[in-house]
């Protein structure tokens, strides 16, 4: 209906009910304030306004979400750039394609036909699904394509706070799980397999700082559903080295992921409770706040343990190799070396690992010749040598760090170790 030329007084595409068809927009006109969502009706028989909805979220960065009265019953993840971001990529020959659009005008999302023999509806149903059909014109029969939620990790905060939901292919395993670093808030409501109640960070030895003047690391979790991202902060122009220093300067950040699939310019943080996370094959990659040193740390750390390394080799064998009563004079000491305050200190402060001369020997098989693997000017060097020739050198690092740090440097780290032990570099 219009009065004019090119002025519309209203249109039925922006007063949709509980049906969306190819075309029609869902989303905000920044410019005039409509807020296009669907309403499913009360039931089958009766036309009235039900009680779901479903519409796009603008807040943080905007998603699809899908309510049944205000609660959250589903969510399709946030724009990825290509996709939303808990849903797999439509294949190639999808009958579909979706145009997202964020600007000073409008944030919106709308759909069309690649085929234009298809006709095509999405329904929102009374009961709280939402679900796309599709038929071709000559055919009256409509197909159902897909619905949503489709599975049991689809339901909103299925898993609680801080919880990850994954659909076990048996189908008899409970599919929740803590993300890194947390652990449930009711055990004994998770061996009942309901985890609504979430997940807590871990209590750890009680002296380690979650914030510390910029200080963090994190840990990287896999091919998941970001959480909420309409509680997100959105960086549009940060890549992730940036956000990882932004969060690392709050101390209520719990968590930051890319923005796009690429991990490319844009990021978004968390402030607060990680909700609604989601593992499925083809997701993004989350990054999770831990107790514990930042990577920077824990190479300085590296570095300081090569040296009192070195420092201990040139100590015991500073007489030669012919000299045994050196070791033995050691190890007698070795008592008051481990009662000493300095080696107390360290143990308190598990960033920095000191090893007592008993755990050496140990080690070396009381300095065996079997396990020296040669010798430079400041003494005999032990199994990290041989480890390094054959490759193998990342086998001493615990496997608890396994992903936390780049692997180049922590060769890195270790080369500069066995190099503090050598006449000469090329040794």
């Amino acid at each position: 209906m219009g009065k004019g030329f090119g002025w519309v007084l209203w249109q039925s595409f922006d007063y949709p009910t509980d049906t969306a068809i190819p075309g029609m927009k869902l989303g905000l006109d920044r410019t005039t304030g409509l807020n296009r969502i669907l309403t499913s009706s009360k039931s089958e028989g009766d036309p009235g306004t039900g009680n779901c909805s479903y519409k796009l979220d603008t807040n943080g960065s905007p998603e699809l979400i899908l309510y049944k009265g205000n609660v959250p019953r589903w969510r399709s993840g946030h724009w990825t750039g290509h996709g939303w971001s808990g849903l797999p990529l439509s294949n190639p020959g999808s009958f579909f394609n979706i145009s997202f659009v964020n600007n000073q005008s409008e944030v919106t999302i709308s759909w069309s036909i690649l085929d234009s023999i298809f006709l095509a509806r999405l329904v929102l149903h009374e009961s709280g699904l939402v679900q796309k059909f599709i038929r071709k014109r000559t055919n009256y029969q409509w197909r159902a394509l897909y619905l949503e939620p489709s599975d049991l990790c689809d339901n909103y905060g299925k898993c609680g706070a801080f919880g990850k939901c994954l659909v076990k292919k048996n189908g008899t395993e409970f599919e929740c799980m803590c993300l890194p670093g947390f652990e449930p808030r009711s055990p004994n409501e998770w061996s009942l397999r309901n985890a609504s109640g979430g997940c807590v960070r871990k209590r750890g030895n009680g002296k380690k700082s979650l914030c510390r003047s910029g200080e963090g690391r994190f840990e990287k979790v896999e091919n998941v559903k970001a959480p909420d991202a309409s509680v997100a902060q959105v960086y549009p122009n940060l890549g992730l080295e940036g956000c990882e220093s932004l969060c690392l300067q709050n101390c209520s950040c719990t968590a930051y992921a890319s923005v796009n699939a690429e991990e490319e310019s844009g990021c978004m943080i968390w402030f607060g409770d990680l909700m609604d996370t989601k593992g499925f094959d083809g997701g993004q990659h989350l990054y999770v706040r831990q107790r514990g040193s930042h990577a920077k740390g824990f190479f300085v750390a590296i570095m300081v343990v090569a040296l009192v390394v070195a420092s201990l080799l040139i100590f015991l064998f500073a007489g030669g190799e012919d000299n045994p009563p050196c070791c033995i004079d050691v190890t007698a000491s070795s008592t008051r070396l481990q009662d000493s305050q300095k080696l107390n200190e360290s143990r308190r402060n598990p960033d920095l690992p000191i090893f007592d001369i008993s755990t050496i020997l140990a080690a070396t098989d009381m300095f065996a010749s079997a396990k020296m693997l040669g010798q430079g000017g400041f003494g005999p060097v032990y199994t990290v040598w041989d480890l390094w020739m054959e490759g193998k050198a990342l086998d001493i690092v615990d496997s608890l760090l396994a992903e936390a740090y780049p692997i180049h440097e922590v060769l890195r780290c270790i080369q500069i170790g066995l190099l503090c032990v050598q006449e000469q570099a090329t040794d």
